[in-house]
């Protein structure tokens, strides 16, 4: 093998290690985008369950407290 087959071979392999190194990085920062939208969407479920947990607890407490005013409302109209 005289040098230019030399140098043609090695110039041949580090192409291929730098495609590898490429093609790694970018399945990394596919992977850490995948992770980040994994995550804005959970947080997001998250918050949008608590939210309607917080409005089903209002909704109850406004139920209660209209339930109550009618009761005392029956009990002041049952004294006049």
């Amino acid at each position: 093998m005289g040098p230019v087959e030399f140098i043609k071979s090695c110039f041949i392999i580090a192409c291929v290690m730098l495609s590898f190194v490429i093609f790694i990085k970018v399945s990394f920062a596919l992977v850490d985008w995948l992770v980040e939208r994994i995550r804005e969407a959970t947080l997001k479920y998250k918050i949008k369950r608590l939210l309607i947990e917080y409005l089903e607890s209002e909704r109850e407490s406004l139920e209660n407290r209209k339930g109550l005013e009618r009761e005392n409302e029956g009990i002041e109209n049952e004294h006049i």
